[in-house]
């Protein structure tokens, strides 16, 4: 029997809560119980016990991290389904690693873990919340950044920094964005300044001459 003693730290999806003051949106209402929000707080919690955490140091910069604390979501219950199934998925891949591996072959048997979690959080994205009129949002710059965005701040401090973008998709990304006919010019723009944040937090979160990360203790 598969022993789980290596973790991945996922946000929470949660439901979104309908306060008094919400309700005076009566099209909420109708969208009660249907709609969730990703919590992260006890994600950041965790990566700060990561040995790659680096104190006092973002997981991803704020103004996209402030977008996806905003961001709604709208799953039917088969996606909410497939994310959980995708998540436990990647975290059983995590554990058939085997920690003693060279460093290409763990880079080779870390694919399928990727590949879960990048599913979970593309099926996450593809149901963004739009309005009471449009349940599904059809912003698509909106969904890559937001997908990207997620799977960047996920991986933050739980792998090592020069493999984060890699598997957030983000060498994709800009390869894709220099040759996407079907985006205007707005939301090429809008892709390519949140791949030069991204490329910006890399260099706050890379280990520099004389500092190391420290092992947390829990």
């Amino acid at each position: 029997m598969l022993n789980i003693n290596k973790n991945l730290y996922f946000p929470h999806i949660q439901r979104l809560t309908i306060n008094e003051s919400s309700k005076k949106d009566c099209w909420l209402l109708n969208w009660k119980n249907k709609l969730f929000m990703l919590n992260w707080d006890k994600h950041e919690q965790n990566i700060k016990k990561q040995f790659y955490y680096k104190e006092n140091t973002p997981p991803i910069p704020e103004f996209y991290d402030n977008m996806l604390n905003k961001l709604l979501f709208a799953p039917t219950y088969k996606n909410l389904v497939a994310i959980r199934k995708h998540c436990w998925q990647a975290l059983l891949e995590l554990n058939i690693t085997d920690e003693s591996s060279k460093s290409l072959l763990k880079e080779t048997t870390m694919i399928p873990c990727v590949a879960f979690v990048k599913t979970a959080f593309l099926i996450l994205a593809d149901s963004i919340f739009g309005n009471e009129n449009e349940p599904y949002s059809k912003d698509y710059s909106l969904k890559v950044i937001a997908f990207h965005s997620m799977l960047y701040k996920f991986w933050c401090f739980q792998v090592k920094p020069e493999l984060i973008c890699r598997y957030a998709g983000l060498e994709e990304l800009s390869s894709r964005n220099n040759i996407m006919q079907s985006l205007n010019k707005s939301e090429h723009k809008e892709i390519n300044v949140f791949l030069a944040a991204i490329q910006k937090h890399q260099k706050t979160i890379q280990v520099t001459k004389g500092q190391t990360h420290v092992k947390k203790k829990n």
